[in-house]
This record gives structure tokens, C-alpha cells and sequence, in this order.
């Protein structure tokens, strides 16, 4: 699980860096400025300007990463196939090989359905860490 792990972070750390490029552009300089001359030191304006201004980026790449990490199939399936003795066997593995390998297709909605509700009780929560950090 290691190497999928290691290899899923590889293949996504690029996007995110350039959401984060984005958002860390889009904050203005006059801001900084300010803070500087008010006084501020590198770890005040990170805590009190720059992380409060990129909280939607924040947001958007959470969503992305949960989104993602809740429909990884093709990376672990290329892999490992779910095996050996089913180590790295994630939900979206599990439900393949109940409806499409042991055609129990009622069983693979089942868990097709738990990905939905799963994927959408981390998102508010996410969302509710993001507006209290806020």
C-alpha cells in the first residue's frame, strides 16, 4: 500500500502545487507590503495574510484530493489488481470485483452507494473544518 500511496501522491502533487501557484499569485503585494512595514514577521503574515486569503484554494484542493482518493481504481487496479491478499483492495476495487468478477451486481451498487455518502460526509466535513478555520 506504501507504493500506491507513494506513486498516487507523485501523479496528483503537481496540480495542487499549481492551484496553490494560483492562489498564492493572487494574493496582493500591497497587502504584504503593509504587513511588513507594520512590523510583521514571515510566520505572522503566513499565519494572519496568507493563509486566511488562500482558504478557497485550500477548499478546492480538499475537495479535489477527497474526490480523488474516494474514485482511485485505475492507479491501484494497474498495480496491484487489489492484491496480494487483498492489501490494497480500496472500496472501488471491492466493488468491481463483486459486480463485474462474481457478477453480484447488487452487492457492487451497495458499495457504489457507500462511496457516494462516504465521499459526501468527508466533503462537509471538510467544509466545516475550512469555514471554522476561517
Amino acid at each position: 500500500m506504501l507504493s500506491v500511496s507513494i506513486t498516487y501522491l507523485w501523479q496528483n502533487y503537481g496540480f495542487y502545487m499549481v492551484i496553490f501557484l494560483a492562489g498564492l499569485q493572487n494574493i496582493p503585494e500591497e497587502i504584504r507590503e503593509a504587513a511588513v512595514m507594520d512590523g510583521a514577521t514571515g510566520w505572522k503574515r503566513f499565519w494572519h495574510i496568507t493563509l486566511p486569503m488562500l482558504k478557497e484554494t485550500i477548499w478546492v484542493t480538499l475537495i479535489f484530493s477527497i474526490s480523488n482518493s474516494f474514485r482511485v481504481f485505475d492507479l491501484i487496479y494497474v498495480m496491484t489488481a487489489g492484491g496480494p491478499a487483498h492489501n490494497t483492495e480500496v472500496m472501488t476495487i471491492y466493488m468491481y470485483n463483486n459486480a463485474f468478477m462474481n457478477m453480484n451486481f447488487g452487492l457492487g451498487s451497495a458499495v457504489s452507494i457507500l462511496i457516494l455518502v462516504f465521499s459526501l460526509i468527508a466533503i462537509y466535513a471538510a467544509k466545516l473544518v475550512t469555514q471554522r478555520a476561517g
